[in-house]
């Protein structure tokens, strides 16, 4: 029995997709976000799965994106399924993403069903175009075709709820529901609308100032403005070290920028260094490879995410809290976005291959082969 993923933040509209498909015989799994998507099909991989867009945690578009980089989920169908991003631009930039299919709501049921064994019926037999690439091979050209997708949905979104406030004023009883659900729109538009706008001003740095330090000074900053932390660093690998480059929210941070790590001895940080893949912490006492240094007694939650360019890892970005469990998924991928920005300070090919060199050969000291 074909198994299916569906992904929608609507209770209802993924109920009444969930009774569609089991009618039609198709097995189905079901979750409320991009991140409870993407771990559960990590965990067991779907024959197809069909996902909504705007949605809280992870959209569609970033879980598209992370779909197809995963090397188990890449060749796994991917099919859009929105009634809110319906423009033409947002069709191209989903297919770009490489989903298989864009299909816009409302669409007649048995339409829908042949659309789906259409994209099954290509995949079993070979015919699905090779996943591409996502928009934009380098960080700030994703980004900004994100942003403006997402600034132009935001706008529009903002319209439909300056008509539904007019509704309101016209239909007291439903004015405690629209209220409800208008206020839920605009918290989530809000906050998408500052990470974009962010990001975009990260984007924007390096033509006010080329200064390293300066630079990632601010990159700190502008982070602070969407993931609230404690403490922040950047660190750079040098030789057999990780080199704080960067911090933010610590005492006397003049003496943090003269210590250094030795990558061997802290195996917290090797995902990040030598799989490209964040690691966040939701309790460092619980954490054996946890080692405190002097400032740090008080951390309890962490975010580790790579700085990378053209696929070799640099360095690190790291952010942590007093509090326990603070961070989630969602934030290591906002810190990451943040991290590639970093990441293009050192982004000539000498630098970059000379960095890739050391990384190669702390790679070959940890599994205990010759250097």
């Amino acid at each position: 029995m074909t198994r299916l993923l569906i992904v929608d933040d609507n209770e209802q509209d993924l109920y009444m997709l969930q009774v569609l498909l089991e009618g039609h015989g198709y097995q189905v799994v079901s979750a409320s976000n991009g991140a409870e998507a993407l771990e559960k099909a990590r965990h067991d991989p779907p024959d197809m799965i069909i996902t909504d867009i705007l949605m809280p945690e992870m959209d569609g578009f970033t879980l598209c994106r992370e779909w197809k980089r995963d090397p188990v989920l890449k060749d796994v169908p991917f099919v859009f399924y929105t009634a809110t991003y319906t423009d033409p631009r947002d069709e191209a930039f989903a297919l770009s993403l490489g989903a298989e299919r864009f299909i816009a709501k409302p669409v007649e049921p048995d339409v829908f069903i042949g659309l789906l064994r259409e994209v099954i019926a290509e995949h079993e037999t070979g015919k699905l175009v090779v996943p591409r690439k996502p928009v934009g091979e380098e960080e700030v050209a994703y980004l900004r075709e994100y942003s403006e997708r997402l600034i132009k949905k935001l706008e529009d979104k903002m319209m439909q709820l300056e008509t539904a406030n007019q509704l309101l004023r016209q239909n007291n009883e439903k004015l405690a529901a629209l209220a409800a659900e208008n206020a839920r729109l605009y918290e989530n538009e809000r906050w998408q609308r500052q990470q974009a706008e962010t990001l975009r001003e990260v984007a924007s740095i390096f033509s006010i100032t080329t200064d390293r330090t300066a630079v990632l000074d601010l990159i700190l900053e502008q982070l602070a403005r969407v993931i609230p932390y404690d403490g922040a660093s950047i660190q750079i690998v040098q030789d057999d070290r990780l080199q704080v480059a960067a911090v933010k929210g610590f005492a006397q941070p003049e003496k943090l920028l003269k210590v250094s790590f030795v990558i061997e001895e802290d195996i917290l940080i090797h995902p990040i260094l030598f799989e490209a893949r964040p690691v966040v912490v939701g309790d460092v006492r619980q954490e054996t490879g946890w080692i405190d240094s002097p400032g740090t007694e008080e951390i309890r939650s962490w975010i580790g995410v790579p700085l990378a360019v053209k696929g070799e890892v640099i360095g690190i970005l790291t952010l942590d809290s007093k509090q326990v469990n603070r961070y989630t998924w969602a934030d290591a991928q906002l810190a990451l976005a943040f991290a590639n920005q970093a990441a293009r300070l050192d982004s000539t090919p000498a630098r970059r291959g000379s960095t890739a060199a050391r990384r190669r050969g702390v790679v070959r000291k940890v599994v205990g082969l010759p250097t």
